[in-house]
């Protein structure tokens, strides 16, 4: 989940740290989950074929 930190130059860390857990805390809406409901993240491989340029698809 992305998180901004707003007027962090203002903030101290102990400030930064502590909105940094709450967050962390917070549950996600089903809409904003990154990870599959399995809770697994595409392989290595997948991301190298998902992001693969056109000239190394052609040249496979």
């Amino acid at each position: 989940m992305p998180l901004v930190i707003r007027q962090a130059n203002e903030k101290g860390l102990k400030e930064i740290s502590a909105e940094t857990h709450a967050a962390q805390g917070q549950a996600l809406a089903p809409g904003q989950q990154w990870l599959d409901p399995r809770g697994e993240t595409p392989s290595p491989r997948q991301w190298r074929i998902f992001f693969a340029p056109p000239w190394a698809l052609r040249d496979a």
